[in-house]
């Protein structure tokens, strides 16, 4: 006599329904490439059975896809949106892709770079393009500028590096702007500064969800006395002209930048960093002399690689319902360019 099983299983609802029991699988975790109807028929009929997955089981499952490698060639596509080929190639892109290809190699893929612009390039012609070589994963690099994306999802495992895509909102990884600005503003008051202006590119800012001009607000209206509220410069494509008459209208004793190039388009206004005034650049590039936010782009990426590769396991393709988002949060590193105003002086 046989032993009577006391939990359903997968294979008990895939018989009743008539389907394969990766078909139950998919439809339990509700995957678009599934039909709505096929997917609903199926999740009613195992309620209707009572069917309830096994912890246990699943959580050796989710612990053999971490170790699992992907297949020897797998290949995962990087897709970039910039006017040219190579626009990319630069600075905190450029750490950003060498990110998610060290990453994607350490996990058995190899990273191939697709330009969306393409002459002659549609989103279909693309997506087609990528089926037909067997890939189906896809990391959208950081856009030159936040905005839409026309591709076929539906067929794709897809994360996003960086807040930049805004439609389709997808699984992603990017820093914690706001918690960087916040850190840039606690180091420059315990530096002793208390006329603390920024200069922001709006553009750059929506790129990060207003988060920089949110957390300076509120820094400003609850750390700072109202004398000292200095109002910030936000400039498309700022230079050193047009930031002269802010400088000399409202005297900071410190700026803070979303750039690097910022420490340029200070020096024509004739005061000396950090003697006079010091800088902060709220995403830190290649210049060790410049104090401000290392932001690890190389990291985030890397998280993005981890997520794209976790989809790819439970095979979930297309726009999530409720995409998720890994923050990671940015260190202070210090520079000459943002002294202690004692030290500054001395």
């Amino acid at each position: 006599m046989k032993p009577q099983r006391t939990r359903l299983t997968l294979r008990d609802v895939a018989e009743r329904a008539g389907v394969s029991i990766m078909t139950v699988s998919l439809a339990l975790r509700d995957q678009p490439s599934l039909p709505q109807a096929t997917r609903e028929r199926i999740r009613a009929l195992a309620a209707e059975m009572g069917y309830r997955p096994d912890p246990a089981l699943a959580a050796l499952n989710h612990y053999r896809a971490k170790g699992r490698r992907a297949e020897r060639g797998a290949i995962l596509a990087y897709l970039t949106a910039f006017e040219t080929r190579d626009g990319w190639k630069q600075g905190f892109l450029q750490r950003t892709f060498e990110g998610a290809r060290s990453r994607a190699e350490e996990l058995g893929y190899r990273l191939e770079h697709f330009w969306l612009k393409e002459p002659g390039m549609t989103p279909q012609r693309m997506g087609g393009i990528l089926q037909a070589r067997g890939i189906r994963g896809v990391a959208v690099a950081p856009l030159p500028r936040p905005g839409r994306l026309e591709f076929p999802w539906e067929h794709f495992s897809a994360v996003a590096v960086g807040p930049s895509l805004v439609t389709p909102a997808l699984h992603s990884a990017c820093n914690n702007h706001y918690q960087s600005m916040l850190l840039a503003l606690e180091r420059t008051t315990a530096a002793g500064y208390r006329r603390i202006g920024l200069i922001l590119d709006p553009e750059v800012d929506q790129r990060h969800q207003q988060k920089y001009l949110a957390a300076f607000t509120m820094f400003q209206m609850t750390k700072l006395g109202e004398s000292t509220r200095l109002p910030p410069l936000l400039l498309n494509n700022p230079s050193a002209a047009a930031v002269r008459p802010w400088l000399e209208a409202h005297a900071p004793d410190v700026v803070l930048c979303h750039d690097e190039r910022g420490l340029d388009w200070l020096k024509p206004g004739g005061a000396a960093v950090p003697e006079q005034m010091g800088f902060v650049s709220l995403i830190r590039g290649g210049n060790q002399a410049i104090a401000g936010i290392e932001t690890f782009p190389g990291q985030i990426a890397a998280a993005a690689i981890n997520r794209l590769n976790q989809l790819l396991h439970d095979n979930e393709t297309g726009v999530p319902e409720l995409p998720t988002c890994v923050m990671l949060n940015g260190s202070w590193m210090a520079g000459t360019t943002c002294k202690s105003k004692a030290d500054a002086k001395a």
